[in-house]
Formats: structure tokens, C-alpha cells, sequence
């Protein structure tokens, strides 16, 4: 009997396929460290890892973002198939891993995928054996392709087996996708459609991830469905959340959840904690700018205590574009948050990014917005990468002190200590750790997120994507075979004169624009995996 396609044989025994699934992740403080505590962490390896039947796979996952950068020579030596996944900003470290396991397995197989690949399908087929643009029933398709059927699994069930145990916090998904079309969102550049996960495929998730203190639905819009899918799904949570099968949970709305009051009763009897909401800007015609109109319909402070005020914790971001806005009016909407004594205090702030693929990226190429010799690195929100309308010596200060909000502390402190004395009655003890921990990780996110992260021996930043340093991990952590060494070069979005890069001509005109189709792009271009990553939603 022939052994099967793609399969190593040692004497009569055949042996498993070898798969190791990587998040790749760039440390925000261009450090080599982990940050085991920061929330959310991605889902897509756990997803990914289950499109591999267990009798004839052995798969491994690995979370860079959690466990820091993968640099083990031996883990490199092992696999006979790596799959990638990551946001934009993650590319160049998706080069550095091919060029580390090819070096030390030259038959392996390397398929990428995530929001970074379906961004630059093209140049991305230059590095990778299949560059895809799709979503994760795709790459039961590669699999089945290359390797044959038999190392596919029959149903695709995360695997929450191969992750690290914690019973306080766990993620799934019940979406894909979003139904609005924020402008810099990069799911508005993939064009793909809303899906909804059946009712049984949630129960199976939340039953198959074991008893949770909390978890997070890594929706891009957990209420995209509308309001009678919204309702069955609220009855099945609220069953499974009487029968004790978690503690509560969290997830991601647009603001039109808040139109409709019965919304919040609905999911605070479910068990829902909390509810991450994209406020991005208190100005509506800022707001109106990003194509976020429906941000403009309600007030927003309105929404954010009529959230608290039912007994859910509202967590929401802003993020500050400095190329259409004065320095001064962003510093005053910081003041109005912080005089405010009824909300909460963002999660997270940042600047805008102009995503590749996404129209604020083709609007940014047109008017020459995005600055000169700009590395795709560099796009993380805490580096400049847009040409601000204040003087650059005016603004670095504050771009440097964004992810701390120094000179905002002490307010800080005080605007908590009001806030949980006004709605410590709503609030369950954990919801009121939570509002004192976001404060701390605000002023101090390293203490919590990344506990092990130095400080000292930095290199000192420019915070300019022109003239920033690249991280340590661009220069190889051992041998690499010398047909790799330029996978360790950065990739440039713009040349020297703020006009597109050469290496992204491949996917758009000079004025942005997508070449080409991408629901079809990816037919030509061996594809295909799917990531709903967190830390890039809208």
C-alpha cells in the first residue's frame, strides 16, 4: 500500500504531519519580550490548528504577542508545514520566520495569511508557498491540495487544548467581519461580507473552551446580525450562563447596539461584564471624516452612562489623527474626558494608521499625507507615519507620551476615584477591579501587560517613522542561509519622496488605489487563511 500523499515514511511507520501555527506579533516598545497579561490576545492559531484532523496531524501553536518572539533553532527544525497569521504591521516579521525555518527545514511548506497578506497578495507571493487571501475553510482546501484529505479534519473545532490553561479569561468568535465601512478600518479594504456563526457552533465553542471566570467574543461586531438574531442569541447565552458554564463576558458593539435600551437588559441578564464600543473621536465631524456617521447619531457620553448606569462596563478607544487636526483641539477633547466624572477612561489611545488597503490609505497616498521613506513596521499607532499640521517639535512630545498619558496622572487617579464611588452600586466587585486596573494600565501599561519588559537599555526612539530605528529582531538571531538575507530588510511604503514604494506597486497605483480585485486576486495566488484579529478592529 502506497503511503499517503505528503506523508514521511521511517521503515513501514508512517509519521504525522508536522504543522506549527504563529501568531507573529511586533513588541509596541520594539523590545524582545512578551506580554503574557495584555487583553485581547488573537484567537487565530486556535482557530487555524483546527482545520488539522489529530490522527494524522501534530500540531503546535505559538503566540508571539503572549510568549514573545519565537527564536527556538529546534522548533524551526521541526515542522513540515508553518502557517502564519497577523495584522498589517506584523509582514516583515512573517519574512524573518519563513527565513528561519526554511534555513533549518529546506522542505518545509510556508502558507500566510491574515490581514497583512490580503493587504499585499501579491508581494506576499513572492515569499510565501501560498499567499492567501481568504478564510480558514481555504486552508482545509490547501492541506487537503498538497498533502492529501486524510490530514483534514472532518469538522473544524478550535483548539483550546493546544493553548495555555487559564481558567480566569478565554476567547472565541460567533462573527466574521463588520456591516459598517469605517474608512481606516482594514475589513473595509477586504470587502468581505458579514457571517454570523449558528447558534450550535457557539454552545460547542463555550463549552469546549471549559469553565471560564470571563471571556471575550473577538467580534468585530457581536451585534451585526440585528436585533431577532441578537435575542436568540442573548436567550442562549443567558442558559448557559444560569447553568454556571462561565462567570460573564465581554464583547464588541457598534453604537447602533445602543439605539434600542432593551439591548443592554438583554445582554446584563446573559451575564455580559462588559462592552467594548469604537468611540475613535468625540468630534462628529471627525467621526463623519472616517465614514463613522452612525458614532454621530447619539451622544456619545450619553451612550457611554446609559451603559453604566445598567450595570456593563464600557470600554472603548480613541485614536487622534494629527495630519487633519491641530495638536490644541486634541488636547482640549482630552481635557473634556477628563473633567467628565460619569464615564470611563479609554482602554487604549493611538494615532491613526493609514492601513494598507483600506480607503484612508488611498486617500493618504493621494494627498501625499503619509510621510517619506515609511516602513510598513512603523504603522503601529505609536509611531508618526502621517505629516501632522503642527510643527514636528510640538507634536513628538506628545505622540511620545500618548501610550503613558504623561502629564494626565493625576487626573487620571481622580477622575477614577469619582467614577467608581458614583456607580459603585451598579457595579459587581470585578466590574470596579476592572475600572481601577484600566486606569493603572493607562499610566502604566507595562506593569500589568508585560511585567518581565525592561526599561533600561533602550534604544532612544525618534517616534518619526523617517528616521525611527528597526526592532533587534530585523537583524537574524542565528545562521540564516544567505538566499534570505533580504527577508531581514524592512518593507518600505513609501520611497523617499512620499511617493509609493516600489514593493507595493505590485498591489496598488500611484494614487493608492487597489490593483486588481481582491475577492478574485486570490484565485491567482494560492490562498488562503482567515484571522479576525482584535487589536485591529474598528
Amino acid at each position: 500500500m502506497l503511503p499517503l500523499k505528503g506523508l514521511a515514511v521511517v521503515g513501514q511507520r508512517q509519521t504525522k504531519l508536522k504543522v506549527l501555527v504563529v501568531n507573529v506579533f511586533f513588541d509596541d516598545w520594539r523590545q524582545e519580550t512578551r506580554s503574557p497579561n495584555k487583553i485581547p490576545q488573537a484567537t487565530a492559531p486556535i482557530h487555524l490548528a483546527g482545520v488539522f484532523r489529530r490522527e494524522t496531524c501534530d500540531v503546535r501553536i505559538y503566540n508571539e504577542h503572549q510568549k514573545g518572539p519565537l527564536t527556538d533553532e529546534t522548533v524551526f527544525a521541526w515542522p513540515d508545514l508553518l502557517v502564519l497569521t497577523g495584522l498589517n504591521v506584523a509582514f516583515d516579521r512573517m519574512l524573518h520566520l519563513t527565513a528561519y525555518v526554511r534555513s533549518k527545514q529546506p522542505g518545509v511548506r510556508v502558507v500566510a495569511g491574515g490581514h497583512a497578506i490580503r493587504a499585499m497578495p501579491n508581494l506576499a507571493a513572492n515569499y510565501f508557498d501560498w499567499a492567501c487571501t481568504g478564510d480558514i475553510e481555504e486552508l482545509g482546501e490547501i492541506v487537503a491540495d498538497e498533502f492529501g484529505a486524510d490530514y483534514v479534519a472532518d469538522v473544524y473545532t478550535p483548539r483550546f487544548d493546544l493553548t495555555e490553561h487559564n481558567r480566569w479569561i478565554s476567547y472565541i468568535e460567533s462573527s466574521r467581519n463588520c456591516n459598517f465601512k469605517c474608512n481606516f478600518c482594514s475589513m473595509t479594504g477586504e470587502r468581505n461580507p458579514y457571517q454570523i456563526s449558528s447558534d450550535d457552533n457557539l454552545r460547542d465553542q463555550i463549552l469546549g473552551m471549559g469553565y471560564k471566570h470571563h471571556f471575550v467574543f473577538l467580534d468585530n461586531n457581536f451585534y451585526g446580525g440585528g436585533k431577532r438574531a441578537f435575542v436568540e442569541r442573548m436567550e442562549l447565552m443567558r442558559e448557559l450562563y444560569e447553568a454556571k458554564r462561565f462567570g460573564g463576558w465581554s464583547a464588541m458593539v457598534t453604537s447602533d447596539f445602543f439605539f434600542d435600551d432593551s439591548n443592554l437588559e438583554l445582554a446584563k441578564r446573559a451575564g455580559c461584564v462588559a462592552l467594548f464600543s469604537g468611540v475613535e473621536s468625540f468630534d462628529n465631524d471627525t467621526l463623519r471624516d472616517a465614514s463613522k456617521r452612525q458614532n454621530t447619531v447619539l451622544p456619545q457620553f450619553d451612550v457611554m452612562y446609559r451603559c453604566l448606569e445598567a450595570g456593563i462596563m464600557f470600554h472603548y478607544g480613541l485614536v487622534f489623527d494629527l495630519s487633519t487636526r491641530h495638536l490644541a483641539d486634541v488636547r482640549n477633547e482630552l481635557d473634556i474626558l477628563f473633567d467628565n466624572p460619569t464615564i470611563t477612561l479609554p482602554s487604549f489611545l493611538s494615532l491613526t494608521i493609514p492601513l494598507i488597503g483600506t480607503p484612508f490609505f488611498s486617500e493618504s497616498v493621494r494627498k501625499r499625507h503619509i510621510l517619506p521613506k515609511a516602513k510598513l513596521r512603523d504603522f503601529d499607532g505609536f509611531t508618526l507615519t502621517l505629516r501632522p499640521r503642527d510643527p514636528l517639535e510640538e507634536v513628538i512630545p506628545f505622540v511620545r507620551d500618548l501610550p503613558t498619558l504623561k502629564g494626565y496622572r493625576r487626573r487620571i487617579v481622580s477622575k477614577t476615584a469619582r467614577l467608581l464611588v458614583r456607580h459603585r452600586r451598579k457595579m459587581t466587585p470585578f466590574q470596579l477591579m476592572l475600572t481601577a486596573s484600566n486606569a493603572f494600565l493607562l499610566s502604566a501599561p507595562n506593569v500589568i501587560n508585560a511585567p518581565l519588559r525592561s526599561q533600561r537599555n533602550r534604544t532612544p526612539r525618534t517616534y518619526i517613522t523617517t528616521t525611527e530605528h528597526i526592532d533587534p529582531l530585523y537583524s537574524p538571531q542565528f545562521r540564516v542561509d544567505e538566499r534570505f538575507r533580504d527577508y531581514f530588510l524592512p518593507t518600505y511604503v513609501t520611497n523617499a519622496d512620499g511617493e509609493l514604494s516600489p514593493a507595493l506597486r505590485k498591489d496598488y497605483a500611484a494614487d493608492g488605489q487597489r490593483i486588481g480585485d481582491l475577492s478574485s486576486k486570490h484565485k491567482s495566488v494560492k490562498q488562503v487563511i482567515n484571522t479576525i484579529e482584535s487589536t485591529e478592529i474598528a
